[in-house]
């Protein structure tokens, strides 16, 4: 067991003092009486002066200036315009140069997914029916035209 280190002389000694106060026997002396009262509410005066309107000015950033002015903006009304889906069939839509409203004429020619059918078509069979692809609506590109001006509305390819 480690002996603890000698006292050393230049702190002085600590004096102890009492953890708690000394426990009371009894209750502290009575104090007396609550002080006596000291009369009536002041005796009525007649009549009470009449209440005192006070003016406070407006709340918020406009305090003593005039109320703002209500302003009402109208939008104009909004058209919502469905996208036309063309496919292999006509389709009404209004035309965009006549800006009638039309079903468009639908016509067919060869594009590129008609060839990439006819390649396919060829390596398959050995090249004799490849001109097939050719010759069906199905395979070709359709394209709408506007009847009145003869504008080109819109394409399907054919894949």
């Amino acid at each position: 067991m480690a002996q603890p280190p000698p006292y050393d002389a230049q702190y002085p000694p600590v004096a102890s003092a009492p953890a708690y106060p000394p426990p009371q026997q009894q209750y502290p002396p009575p104090q007396g009486q609550y002080p006596p009262p000291q009369g009536q509410y002041p005796p009525p005066q007649g009549q009470y002066p009449p209440p005192q309107q006070q003016q406070y000015p407006p709340p918020g950033p406009y305090a003593g200036a005039p109320p703002p002015q209500t302003m009402i903006i109208q939008h104009p009304p909004v058209q919502v315009i469905n996208p036309v889906v063309f496919s292999r069939h006509p389709v009404q839509m209004t035309c965009p140069g006549c800006h009638q409203v039309v079903q468009s004429r639908v016509s067919y020619e060869i594009g590129t997914g008609t060839w990439v059918i006819a390649g396919v078509i060829g390596l398959a069979t050995g090249c004799m029916c490849c001109f097939l692809a050719c010759l069906i609506d199905a395979c070709k590109d359709a394209i709408h035209a506007c009847p009145s001006c003869h504008a080109i509305l819109g394409r399907k390819d054919c894949m």
